[in-house]
């Protein structure tokens, strides 16, 4: 088994966290919309490569990057999803500079 970065774990967990979705949702064989908004924030906040990102949340590469595009316009467009997409930078931020300070 694949040993993957530790950044990855946690927008998978505070995705789960924040929005209110389930591992499954999030981790599953189905492709859902808080699997598409852990992968968008992965690529936004990790130095993780689009194929480590779509292997660790069990993902077609070339479908997450079709998703994440459409992604970006709604997060540009509805402040809903760009309200919990800030939501959980913010508290991925957090948690990194508790990881670093310790």
């Amino acid at each position: 088994m694949k040993n993957y970065s530790p950044q990855l774990k946690k927008i998978a967990v505070l995705v789960c966290l924040a929005g209110s979705a389930s591992w499954n949702d999030v981790k599953g064989i189905k492709d859902t919309p808080a699997k598409i908004y852990a992968c968008y924030l992965a690529k936004k906040l990790t130095t993780a490569s689009d194929r480590e990102i779509a292997e660790y949340f069990y993902i077609n590469q070339n479908y997450m990057i079709s998703r994440m595009e459409d992604l970006a316009i709604e997060v540009l467009t509805d402040s809903g999803a760009a309200s919990l997409m800030k939501g959980i930078e913010d508290a991925y931020s957090r948690l990194e500079s508790i990881s670093q300070s310790a």
